[in-house]
C-alpha cells in the first residue's frame, strides 16, 4: 500500500485543493478471465480511479493483465511489479481520470488466467486532471 499512498500524494495540486479519497472497494477472484467487477464510483469533480491489483499462479505460467477497462474505457498501467518468480505475487496498479460515473464493470482480462486475484478500487476527487506523469 506505500506505493499507493505515495501515488496519491503526488496527485494531488495546491492549486486544486485537498485529495479525497472514498472507501476503498475490494473483491477477490479465482480462475476468471475476463474479470469483471462492478464497482459505483463516486460522485464529484476532478475525479480519478485508482485500482491495486494482484495475482499469482501457483507455479505456473505468470498471469499479467492484457487488458484493464472501466466503464470500457482503458485504464493506464502506473507500476507493474511483475519480476518475481511464477508462483509470487504479482502486482500492478492502474488508473483513470475523469472516470464514467455511477456504477460501471472494471473488467480485467489476463495472459494467463490467475489462480487467484484481488484488487482494490476507489475514487478520489480533487485530483488535478493535467498531471497524468506524476500519478
Amino acid at each position: 500500500m506505500p506505493a499507493l499512498l505515495l501515488l496519491l500524494l503526488l496527485w494531488a495540486s495546491p492549486s486544486w485543493g485537498a485529495l479525497a479519497c472514498g472507501t476503498a472497494s475490494n473483491s477477490t477472484a479465482t480462475g476468471t478471465d475476463p474479470w469483471n467487477i462492478n464497482y459505483a464510483t463516486d460522485a464529484g469533480s476532478n475525479r480519478v480511479v485508482i485500482l491495486r491489483l494482484m495475482a499469482r499462479n501457483g507455479g505456473s505460467a505468470t498471469p499479467d493483465p492484457t487488458g484493464v477497462t472501466q466503464a470500457g474505457n482503458a485504464m493506464t498501467m502506473k507500476l507493474n511489479t511483475s519480476t518475481a518468480p511464477s508462483n509470487a505475487n504479482e502486482g500492478w496498479i492502474y488508473y483513470i481520470v475523469s472516470p464514467t460515473s455511477g456504477s460501471n464493470t472494471v473488467a480485467i482480462d489476463w495472459s494467463t488466467v490467475p489462480s487467484h486475484a484481488t484488487a482494490s478500487l476507489i475514487t478520489c476527487t480533487g485530483a488535478d486532471q493535467d498531471r497524468r506523469s506524476v500519478v
